[in-house]
């Protein structure tokens, strides 16, 4: 253990950076992989699978009551939900609860550890630039595999496995830049410029509902009191107009809309996942204690839409603890208007899209983005002494 002390004591300021571009570029492997051959590689998965093994060990070494609620706790939840289940513990079950597991350790480990913040802020930057570019690259020269969907739906993102981490990578990208400048016109920030066109080109409804709401919060908190109650007129007129146009007169979403309903076109079939996969399995599984504990031994019959599924997963009681325990690990900075923003709009999202904390990625973009508030926070401490 001495060995491993020491070994991360040298990496420790360079880890996190290290971790991001390892992270990005096997589910980049991963994407051309299903591409070319039909499907994904284990490599991103067995990567995810010994940094977990890691972090654990380092974190029971290190803390160890705080390790029993992060890690002894929801395992707990876990084998009592699936010990109810006719058939419980299976392999894909087991690895879905090391993708929820994985968020909560990485935020412990971090803040066990010496990190170079300006490092990782170099590395992020770069690597949020370079797929930028592919994105942009894909939409001039229509690059396959640089496309965020497969089939004629528009969009392009680079060498990002999926369109859940897409959209979320591109919000807390923006508002990384939003922090960095803090009081700065944005305007005047190229990096910041660049990234905000790709992110139009990957064509994601979550990112296009983000990106309004965002517009119409700072518009709002900017401008003075007097103009507040017209910019709510053309915010609702525009976006109702909007909304009419998406939905019931052009593209894919109005087709949907005409042969499944409305509800289907906004949630993308997700409420029918809901009600034709999720449901049954419950009504036939589930007895008392796993609406309490949760248990899911075939994870294809998950809705997609976070919150749901994550306490389709824990069940209520575990639900609670995993979202206490979640805030708790994240939220070690204060929260001003832009954060209480960008909360709102990762809760609007997860509750309307999926994979916020089932997707193991996006954790790494989610802990850049708290290193960079907390160290922006200092620097105002700092000028305030």
């Amino acid at each position: 253990m001495q060995n491993i002390k020491s070994f991360l004591i040298k990496i420790s300021p360079y880890i996190l950076g290290t971790l991001l571009v390892v992270f990005y570029l096997t589910e980049a492997f991963s994407k051309i992989s299903e591409l070319f051959t039909g499907e994904y590689s284990l490599l991103s998965r067995a990567t995810k699978l010994i940094c977990i093994i890691f972090f654990s060990i380092f974190i029971l070494k290190k803390s160890p009551r705080k390790s029993l609620a992060v890690i002894v706790i929801p395992v707990f939840i876990y084998i009592i939900g699936n010990f109810f289940l006719p058939q419980g513990y299976t392999y894909n079950s087991i690895v879905t609860l090391g993708k929820y597991l994985f968020p909560i350790i990485l935020y412990i480990f971090s803040d066990k550890i010496t990190n170079n913040r300006t490092f990782l802020f170099n590395v992020f930057e770069k690597l949020i630039i370079a797929n930028s570019i592919l994105i942009i690259l894909g939409f001039i020269f229509n690059i396959e595999m640089f496309q965020t969907y497969d089939g004629d739906r528009f969009g392009y993102n680079g060498l990002l496995l999926t369109s859940a981490t897409s959209t979320y990578v591109y919000i807390i990208s923006f508002f990384y830049f939003l922090t960095k400048n803090q009081q700065k016109i944005l305007t005047k920030d190229k990096k910041f410029l660049f990234i905000l066109i790709s992110t139009l080109l990957i064509g994601t409804k979550s990112l296009y509902i983000s990106f309004f709401f965002i517009s119409f919060f700072f518009a709002y908190k900017n401008i003075k009191p007097s103009y507040r109650h017209p910019l709510l007129y053309v915010c609702f007129l525009g976006g109702s107009f909007l909304f009419y146009i998406v939905f019931y007169k052009i593209g894919m979403f109005s087709k949907i809309r005409e042969s499944h309903g409305l509800l289907s076109s906004i949630l993308s079939y997700r409420n029918e996942l809901f009600i034709n996969d999720t449901l049954p399995f419950i009504k036939q599984n589930w007895t008392f204690p796993n609406y309490l504990f949760g248990g899911v031994n075939d994870i294809e019959t998950r809705t997609e839409m976070s919150l749901i599924d994550l306490f389709y997963f824990f069940g209520l009681i575990g639900g609670l603890w995993y979202l206490y325990i979640y805030y708790k690990s994240y939220f070690t900075f204060k929260k001003n208007f832009t954060i209480k923003v960008f909360l709102f709009l990762i809760i609007l999202i997860s509750t309307l899209a999926g994979n916020f904390f089932f997707y193991s990625t996006i954790p790494i973009y989610l802990l850049i983005l708290k290193e960079r508030i907390l160290f922006s926070q200092e620097e105002l401490n700092e000028r305030n002494l």
